[in-house]
Order: structure tokens, then sequence, then C-alpha cells
């Protein structure tokens, strides 16, 4: 039943962003260093202090998500904070409770009504 129950839960993630989620990191997790993956998408909720580094793969910041850090990855979703850096290949989605403070590189960015950017944006380049 447990597991039933988890499978429902990951398939609710996976469509709610159109992603498939293969890593959570939860809303009572604090991590303090580099974070380095490979897969389809990394989902985060709690507070990450240090580096995110993925090139082919997604980032969703979830609305409890508070990332100090500097992000690469290919596709980024935001409804969080992130205080640093970011180097996206294709798109940055900034949801309308999420915050950027940083440099941004990005060949698209989409920025709904009501988020928070604060910093330099470098569209078109990666």
């Amino acid at each position: 039943m447990i597991n039933n129950k988890y499978q429902q839960d990951k398939k609710k993630e996976s469509n709610h962003h159109g992603n498939n989620i293969d890593s959570f990191i939860g809303p009572n997790t604090f991590i303090d260093g580099d974070i380095k993956f490979k897969g389809d998408t990394l989902k985060i909720d709690g507070k990450i202090d240090g580096k995110i580094e993925s090139d082919d793969s997604s980032v969703i910041i979830g609305d409890n998500g508070d990332v100090n850090a500097s992000v690469i990855a290919n596709k980024l979703i935001i409804a969080g904070k992130v205080h640093g850096d970011i180097t996206v290949n294709e798109i940055i989605d900034l949801k309308s409770s999420g915050s950027i403070d940083g440099l941004i590189k990005s060949k698209r960015i989409k920025v709904a009504e009501g988020a928070i950017l604060d910093g330099e944006i470098e569209i078109g380049s990666k």
C-alpha cells in the first residue's frame, strides 16, 4: 500500500510540471555542499548552500525551496527562492511566488506577474 501511494504521489508530481522527478530534496532537508546529478529532474523543497550542476537535466525549486547556490541546468523552474548565479541552456520559468537574486544567463526566461527578479540578465546566451 505504501509503495502504491508513493507511485501515485510521484505520478502527480511528474504531471504537475511535465517532468519526471528523479530526485527530491524535501522541506526538512538542509544541504551544505555541492550537488551534481544526471537524470530527468531534481526537485528541491529544502535549503541548499553550495552549487547545483547538471547541463542536461531540469531543476525545480519548489515553493518551500531556498537555494543559496549557483545553478547550472538545462531547464529551471523557480517557485521558491534562488540567491546565486544561474546558467541555463534552454529556459528559466520564474513563477509568481518565485524570486531570483543574482546573474542570470539563459536562452529564454519566462517571468510571471508577482515574481521578484533582482540581478543582471543575459538572454540568448548560455
